[in-house]
Order: C-alpha cells, then sequence, then structure tokens
C-alpha cells in the first residue's frame, strides 16, 4: 500500500495565509484550496487539513499515511508539529496508530462514537442509573421505529439473538454479549446510522453492566429468563410491525431491567467503566 496518493496532501506555511500545493504533489490535484486564519496555530492547521482530507474521502479508510518526516515535508511543517496533529486526530479516532506498522486513517462509523462516549463515561463515573435512564428514552423510540422499518432479514437476525438467551447455564458474559446484540439489531432496524451510533456509543459500559447482573442472578431467579421473556415480547411487535406495541414492551423491558439492577444493588453509587469490569 502506498503511503500517500497523489493530490492528496497540501503544503502548510507559516508564511503565508493560503494553502499551496507541496512539490511532491500533483497540480492537477482536486482537493480545493482554502484561506486560513492567521491566527491558527500550525498544528490547528495540519490538524484540519488532514481532518478535511479524511473526512471528504480523499485518504481512504485503511489508508497508511506517511511516515512523520515525509508528512512533515509534504505539509512543510516539523515533525513535531505533524506528531502533535496526528496525536489529536488519533484521541477523536480519526487516526489509528499501529505499532510498528505506521499511522491509519480509521472508517467514519458508530466506533468513533462509542470511543468518545466511553471516554466520557470513565471520566463523569456515571452509575448504572443514569446510564439506563437515557437508554430508556433511546430505545423506545427505537423499538417503534424498528417496528415500523425491520424487514425480513433484520427480524431474523432478532430471532437469533432471542433463540441464544434460551441456553441454560451460559456464562454471565455470553447471557450480556446476546442481550445487547438484541438492541444493536433493533437500532439497524430503523435504518438510521445516527441511532446505531448512539446505542454502541455505550456498549463497552452496558455490556460490562449486563454481566455483572446475569452473574449476581441466582439459579432462583435466573435473569436471563426475565429478559427472554421481554425480548420475546418486543419481538413479536416488531413482527406484527405494530410501533406502539413495541415502544409499550420497551417501556417494560428497560423498567424491569432497571429494578433487576437495583436488586443486586448496582445503583447505589456512580460506578465508571473500569470498576464494572
Amino acid at each position: 500500500m502506498p503511503y500517500y496518493r497523489s493530490g492528496f496532501l497540501i503544503q502548510l506555511s507559516g508564511k503565508n495565509d493560503v494553502l499551496k500545493p507541496s512539490r511532491a504533489v500533483r497540480t492537477e490535484s482536486k482537493v480545493p484550496f482554502a484561506p486560513i486564519s492567521r491566527t491558527k496555530s500550525l498544528v490547528e492547521r495540519a490538524k484540519e487539513q488532514l481532518e478535511a482530507l479524511i473526512v471528504e474521502g480523499s485518504l481512504s479508510p485503511g489508508e497508511l499515511l506517511p511516515p512523520e518526516r515525509k508528512l512533515g515535508d509534504m505539509l512543510g511543517v516539523s515533525r513535531t508539529v505533524v506528531r502533535e496533529a496526528v496525536r489529536s486526530l488519533t484521541a477523536r479516532g480519526l487516526l489509528e496508530v499501529r505499532s510498528g506498522s505506521g499511522t491509519f486513517v480509521r472508517a467514519l462509523g458508530p466506533g468513533i462514537f462509542h470511543d468518545s462516549m466511553d471516554l466520557l463515561v470513565r471520566a463523569k463515573r456515571l452509575g448504572a442509573e443514569q446510564i439506563y435512564e437515557v437508554r430508556r428514552v433511546l430505545e423506545i423510540t427505537v423499538a417503534g421505529l424498528a417496528a415500523e422499518r425491520a424487514g425480513a432479514d433484520e427480524v431474523a437476525a432478532l430471532e437469533a439473538e432471542v433463540a441464544a438467551l434460551r441456553q441454560e447455564n451460559a456464562p454471565a458474559a455470553e447471557y450480556a454479549q446476546h442481550d445487547f446484540r438484541f438492541h444493536m439489531r433493533l437500532a439497524e432496524s430503523t435504518h438510521n446510522a445516527l441511532f446505531l451510533a448512539l446505542v454502541n456509543s455505550v456498549s463497552v459500559i452496558t455490556i460490562r453492566i449486563m454481566q455483572r447482573m446475569y452473574a449476581a442472578g441466582s439459579h432462583k431467579t435466573p435473569f436471563w429468563r426475565f429478559t427472554l421473556v421481554e425480548h420475546s415480547a418486543i419481538l413479536d411487535h416488531i413482527r406484527q410491525h405494530d410501533a406502539e406495541g413495541a415502544r409499550l414492551a420497551m417501556v417494560g423491558h428497560m423498567d424491569q431491567a432497571l429494578k433487576r439492577l437495583k436488586e443486586v444493588k448496582m445503583v447505589e453509587r456512580p460506578q465508571s467503566a473500569d470498576s464494572l469490569e
């Protein structure tokens, strides 16, 4: 894979207000040039240029960036400026640094939102109750839209996740995975990428919460059985394209799920993602 394709990168100079094509790049580049504020630092300007090329698709997902020195020469800036710009874009999920391989462009998708949300959860130390309060609002809308829009393949995917919950004595982690995947399949059925991104944004913390809940359930009260009944009820309404019924079934499911969390005392104090491992 080449380090770059001709026509992508444009030179940054601290002396001029307008970006100029690098000598290493063909002048027939279709990348639009734009005036840049004098007040912005070189790091900001380098970061914005790379970000624009990623968002516009000029730099494709999986593409390898040139090494720091070469990229700095192409942009007309120092390696330090390149390093800081790359670090910022990596933190935002646009780039991925692989040890021994280089820096690659990441695909723009739900994963970017998920990474940012997971960091927010860790920083703010949100508890399970706060997370489920937000999920309740989101999941009710998702269920209604899924009932209206789900096709045969999407219904089949939901059925597979419900069937997977019927396993006796499965590990808590397995129940948690199938539980959350059911909700992801619902989000996919809305045919709205933003709903999928929002549901996925709390996937790590939610799966950890679910896993602890299932592990805490006793043989006398196996929580997976309750989830199975509630998911099955939601699925019945999805099959019938009954949006109102699906929303009401989701209200019951989310309320019962929060009740189960309270039973195992997971809502007494805020817990970070780390503490739920």
